[in-house]
């Protein structure tokens, strides 16, 4: 803003915007290297830094045509660099959107090693909210192959629990019957909480429903619900997503899917002293997997 003969401008002059690019580089990479230090302690993945007019220039300019997704806090377009198609996610202006800017760059950069995950770029820190830049791998999230939806899947919404700590009490975004029920009661935060949203997860991938449908009996609306009536009930065939079902027999197949079942229910035990950990979890969907994988050897 520059004042001329006593009348004030809006016009920013080059030397502003300057200065506006500078500031905005260190304020943000202030935060991102506090964040990084804090939580990753050193054994994060490295990541690019793209300036502002690289993304520009990689989207056309964030042209519309280019959306792929968007939610109430970010605008995710496809973009080429280099000779790659990537995807730069671009988030709204707001103090929440902010902060969670940052929690995707460090739990992104923190993840991208694991061949599970999208693969965290790099990001620009010219911005007053930084930029990031993902592999590109379509825009298809796990609710699009389930249901079509588009919606995509990020880190903004995860926190850390700090080391040497059990639990942290914090406002935790969640969807109504992902969230544990103790985290309503008590306000803490706590890996077992992770583990019953996971295991919710897993129902969901079993049965290929949605986690709330209003077409279901009323005491059985939330997924969860629906499938517990229906193992008390001896139904698990009931509920068994179609796609499953479709891939034929093998030997052991019944036997496979019980497992999995009872394990995600494991998972959502309403005390959450009797949920495994996520180590656990890991460890027995391995057996699982390669329970299965050795069962259709032997069919051949």
């Amino acid at each position: 803003m520059n004042r001329i003969g006593g009348m004030t401008t809006c016009w920013e002059t080059k030397k502003d915007k300057t200065v506006n690019k500078e500031t905005a580089f260190i304020r943000n990479g202030s935060k991102l290297l506090e964040k990084l230090v804090d939580i990753c302690d050193g054994k994060c993945n490295s990541i690019r830094r793209f300036s502002a007019t690289e993304l520009k220039k990689a989207t056309n300019n964030y042209d519309p045509r280019k959306l792929l997704t968007e939610d109430s806090g970010y605008k995710l377009y496809r973009g080429f660099w280099q000779g790659r198609a990537v995807s730069v996610k671009k988030f709204k202006d707001g103090d929440k959107e902010y902060e969670y800017c940052f929690n995707d760059i460090v739990y992104a950069s923190k993840m991208s090693a694991h061949k599970s995950f999208v693969k965290l770029l790099g990001c620009c820190l010219e911005t007053q909210i930084p930029i990031l830049v993902f592999e590109y791998v379509g825009n298809r999230s796990l609710s699009d192959c389930l249901w079509g939806s588009e919606e995509a899947h990020y880190f903004s919404y995860s926190i850390s629990i700090p080391k040497g700590e059990s639990h942290v009490s914090d406002v935790v975004k969640g969807t109504l019957g992902l969230i544990a029920p103790e985290y309503v009661i008590t306000g803490n935060f706590n890996e077992k909480l992770d583990v019953f949203n996971f295991g919710v997860i897993l129902l969901m991938l079993l049965s290929g429903q949605t986690l709330y449908d209003r077409s279901r009996p009323a005491e059985e609306i939330l997924l969860l619900h629906h499938v517990k009536k229906c193992v008390e009930d001896d139904r698990l065939n009931k509920i068994i997503d179609s796609t499953i079902i479709a891939e034929g027999a093998w030997p052991g197949k019944e036997q496979q899917l019980q497992a999995f079942a009872a394990f995600a229910l494991r998972c959502i035990s309403l005390k959450e002293e009797d949920r495994p950990s996520m180590i656990d979890v890991s460890k027995e969907l391995r057996k699982i997997h390669q329970s299965a994988i050795s069962c259709r050897q032997q069919q051949g």
